[in-house]
Formats: structure tokens, sequence, C-alpha cells
């Protein structure tokens, strides 16, 4: 009778302590499933940070870019601004009395302020003309430099830069007559007038471009922004 006493509890002590390391067994699984869906939680965020950072680093990148294209096409502007104003100066003469100039007799204040138009234009002066030219000279191999390096940030990009391109090709002729042109002096106003015209109304269209890719970049950027915070729901 104890010796079947004894057998009975022996074999209830395997079978529970078979339970129990089941149960361990059990508990050590769900464990390493839970580490490994952390883990792979975890290397999800880090991806989707990852691809955020990017993505906004190449945003940022091609913004970057067009401002600088945007500031060359400002300066390139100004520079040929400023060789309009000097190829044409009007010829003028300060009355402060009568006055004879030649055959011509002028009346006291014969115009507002005593400034007589004696029509035509003063001849430029090398100094300024020699100075507003180098200016332009170190902007259009710049301004070259950043319209190739412009990438589209869409399909939708691609004529504009195009566009750029062709712009700057019909610029680079009128670079080349406005160098032929400033040689001397003498200087022909009128050519350097043609010239700086050209040069001026060019680099307006090409800003125009500029600014219609910068619009398209910041536009890109928030779609992207707004399909990751999605991606993370």
């Amino acid at each position: 009778m104890l010796g079947r006493l004894s057998v009975n509890i022996s074999l209830a002590t395997i079978v529970c302590l078979s339970l129990m390391g089941k149960q361990s067994a059990l508990a050590d699984d769900a464990t390493t499933t839970d580490t490994n869906s952390a883990a792979a939680s975890t290397t999800s965020n880090k991806s989707t940070a990852a691809l955020e950072g990017n993505i906004q680093a190449e945003d940022i990148a091609i913004i970057t870019g067009l401002k600088e294209l945007g500031d060359v096409c400002h300066h390139m502007k100004s520079a040929s601004t400023d060789l309009l104003y000097e190829s044409q100066r009007p010829n003028t003469v300060a009355i402060g009395g009568p006055t004879i100039i030649g055959n011509t007799v002028i009346p006291i204040a014969a115009a507002p302020g005593g400034i007589v138009n004696m029509g035509g234009y003063l001849p430029p002066r090398k100094k300024w003309i020699d100075y507003f030219v180098s200016q332009v000279s170190f902007l259009v191999p710049q301004l070259e430099t950043q319209i190739n390096s412009t990438n589209p940030t869409s399909g939708t990009a691609n004529p504009i830069i195009a566009d750029m391109k062709n712009e700057f090709a019909t610029m680079k002729p009128w670079y080349e007559r406005l160098l032929a042109d400033t040689k001397g002096p003498p200087y022909n106003n009128y050519n350097i007038t043609k010239d700086a015209s050209a040069l001026n109304i060019t680099a307006g269209h090409i800003e125009k471009d500029q600014k219609k890719l910068e619009r398209l970049a910041k536009k890109d950027e928030k779609s992207a922004e707004k399909q990751i915070k999605q991606d993370k729901l």
C-alpha cells in the first residue's frame, strides 16, 4: 500500500514539474516574441526617422540651391541696371542765369531746378564701365553653374529647368557683345544700352523660373512630410 502511494506521488510530481516546464517555456516564448516585436518596432521607427531625415536634407539642399540662384539673378539685374544708367546719363546743363551756349541763349530757370536737357547722352565713364562689367563677368559663370546644378523635384519642374537653360543660352551672346562693346573708350552708348538691357531682361526671366521652382520644391517638401506622417499611423 505504501509502495503504491509513493509511486502515485512520484507520478504526480513528474506531471506537475512537466506542466511547470511547459508554462516556463511558453513564458519564455512570449517574452522572446515581445522582445522581437519591440526590436522590429524600434528598427521601423529608426528607418522612418532616417527616411524623414534624408528627405528633409534633400529638400533643404534643393531649396538652398534655388535661393542661391535667385541671389545671382538679383545681382545680375542690379549690375546690368547700373550699366544702363551709366550709358543713358542725359546731357544736361545747370542754368543759374541767362546762359549762352554756342548761338543759343538760355533764359533763367528754363526748366524746374534750372536743369536743361541738351539732347543725347554723356559719354560713359571708363572706371564705372569697367567696374560694372567686372561684376557681370563674375556673375555669368555663377549663373551657369547654379542653373546646371538645379535638380528637378518633380516631373513638373523639368520644363521650367529647360526654359532656364534656354534663357541662359540666349544671354551668353549678349554677354559676349557687351565685352566687345566695352573695350573702349570711346564707347557706343546705344550698343551698351542694348547689351545691358538684354542681360537685364533675360536675368528677370530666369528669376521668374527660379521662383516657380522654389514654390514647387516647398510644395513637394510638405507633401513628403505629410506622407511620412501618414505612414507612421
